[in-house]
């Protein structure tokens, strides 16, 4: 059994790419569970919602057509809570393990490769191999389990379900109030400091994409073309079986290759695809997309500021710059107004002096943020909330800061290996 989300925000155009990509590769379509998360109630499944609504998602198509399964969230939820809706999801129904992958990437088998094995063998050779040291009593005794496997960074993953629901790992829940960037940071650094590895395994290729390709049923199946596309290419129509490596195949592998190099190359905005389709106001349940776009961006900047204060750090591998589980909500850090104190001091009600003089102003009584004495008058003169450069909300424009800024969702974007090590975190709206 090898069930595989795909978790669904926006862009029906990059989630067929995606879907059809795994199929193509082999992964058996009654195993893939695309998760509608638009926050669109049951609109999709009435198909009230046009092509160019971002939230459009086509149920007869992929369960007729494609065969594949659909999971609809009650509400919009965030990459965190995604993720702990595919957990729950994959407890209740007794999944020991399940995938997931992001909606922007397309898997290629390599077909170039002698003895040619498909995408999806290599997924099955793959768990066969570390299902020993999944919840094994050995593996368990010797502390040599695993959490998490990355195919391709996380851009398909597989997760122990044992591991994230054993009572004595101590990991939890993705923290919700890290709602997207540095969720993946959050979690899987949590995994690694209560002693379960993330490992790192190659199936196949595997593209980080924010483009699709014009006819995504011929690029991954052959066969006829569309007659659009027939015409644009002056290309004839392609019957029969190919033959492994065929022309279609290198065409279709060089095309994902230039999108992949062109989303992460430097100083260039990855996440274009988000706000490709711009329709659908007006329609059932459907949210304003500039305004979809504008809050997201501030969740994910307040969820920045929220890992940082958790962390004490904004390094998306706390345990790198030496913070550890002991470290975490514990930096000896007054939150509320952005300074420093002595935690055996610290009183929960705010009616002793931490630093400095006590002073009154229009709010009521704060705390002087600096050690210089001032006298009351001064004080009283002066007074207001101080803030700080980490405790402060900022408010970004509707881009990435740049190409650290991973989707991610959910990427959320989310790193262990030294191939890695700069890719910040990773989620998209996933």
């Amino acid at each position: 059994m090898t069930p595989l989300f795909v978790p669904f925000g926006r862009n029906h155009l990059m989630l067929r790419q995606t879907v059809l990509s795994y199929i193509a590769a082999g992964w058996p379509r009654s195993q893939i569970f695309i998760i509608d998360n638009t926050g669109t109630m049951d609109a999709n499944l009435r198909n009230l919602l046009s092509d160019s609504n971002p939230f459009h998602l086509d149920y007869n198509l992929y369960r007729s057509r494609y065969g594949v399964n659909i999971i609809r969230t009650p509400t919009l939820l965030s990459f965190a809570q995604l993720q702990n809706f595919m957990l729950s999801t994959a407890r209740n129904k007794g999944w020991a393990h399940y995938y997931w992958t992001h909606q922007d990437v397309a898997v290629l088998s390599d077909e170039t490769r002698r003895p040619y094995k498909s995408f999806y063998e290599n997924v099955l050779s793959s768990l066969v191999s570390l299902y020993p040291s999944m919840n094994s009593t050995a593996s368990k005794r010797d502390g040599k389990r695993w959490g998490l496997v990355w195919y391709s960074f996380d851009h398909l993953s597989l997760v122990n379900v044992g591991v994230a629901f054993d009572k004595d790992a101590k990991i939890g829940a993705w923290d919700t109030f890290i709602p997207y960037y540095h969720s993946d940071c959050d979690y899987y650094e949590r995994m690694r400091l209560n002693g379960f590895a993330i490992l790192e395994r190659r199936v196949g290729d595997i593209y980080d994409v924010a483009e699709h390709v014009k006819d995504p049923e011929y690029s991954f199946f052959g066969g006829e073309k569309t007659p659009a596309l027939r015409e644009a290419e002056k290309d004839s129509i392609r019957n029969g079986i190919e033959s492994l490596a065929s022309r279609r195949y290198k065409m279709l592998k060089r095309e994902l290759k230039g999108m992949a190099r062109i989303k992460n190359k430097v100083n260039l905005e990855r996440n274009t695809w988000q706000d490709e389709l711009k329709g659908g106001q007006g329609e059932p349940w459907t949210y304003y997309s500039f305004g979809f776009d504008t809050a997201w961006w501030i969740m994910a900047s307040v969820g920045r500021t929220i890992f940082q204060k958790k962390w004490g750090t904004s390094e998306c591998k706390p345990g790198k710059v030496g913070k550890g589980l002991r470290r975490i909500w514990n930096s000896a850090e007054d939150f509320r107004y952005g300074r420093m104190y002595d935690r055996d001091d610290y009183d929960d009600d705010g009616d002793d002096k931490l630093l400095g003089d006590d002073i009154e102003g229009e709010g009521g009584r704060h705390h002087e943020p600096t050690t210089k004495s001032k006298s009351k008058s001064q004080g009283k003169s002066e007074a207001k909330h101080p803030t700080s450069q980490t405790g402060s909300i900022h408010i970004p424009s509707n881009k990435p800061e740049s190409k650290d800024d991973r989707d991610s969702v959910f990427r959320t974007k989310p790193v262990v290996s030294t191939a890695h090590e700069n890719q910040g975190s990773c989620q998209s709206n996933c």
